[in-house]
């Protein structure tokens, strides 16, 4: 079976709010990341941006901060993305995605998705 980078995971947040994780890839190369968030019934977010961890081919830790949105905007969701080249995960493990609004982390488990060989 072919190794695969790519997926999919949506995680309950608070309330009725989530955060959404996709990433992109062939393979164990992960080529994409887009992180969202919800908070349910809000709509406006403050200084919004994004996040991921992984673990490299190599063993070693990786992290991500991307997407930065100064300034308030009124939005049901909110989400930011970032293109990879040359980033190899590890087959086994996870690409973890977090976001952060209004001065803080979103709270609750960040999505996951594997990298599966």
């Amino acid at each position: 079976m072919a190794a695969q980078a790519g997926g999919f995971d949506s995680r309950a947040s608070h309330g009725v709010g989530a955060t959404t994780l996709s990433v992109g890839g062939s393979g164990l190369d992960i080529t994409a990341a887009t992180v969202g968030h919800t908070d349910g019934n809000r709509v406006t977010y403050c200084d919004y941006s994004g996040r991921i961890t992984a673990t490299t081919a190599s063993g070693g830790s990786y992290l991500s901060n991307f997407g930065a949105v100064a300034g308030c905007r009124t939005l049901p969701v909110y989400s930011v993305s970032k293109q990879f080249s040359g980033l190899r995960g590890k087959a086994g493990t996870f690409v973890k995605g977090y976001t952060t609004h209004d001065g803080a982390m979103a709270p609750g488990t960040p999505p996951q998705v594997q990298i599966r060989a």
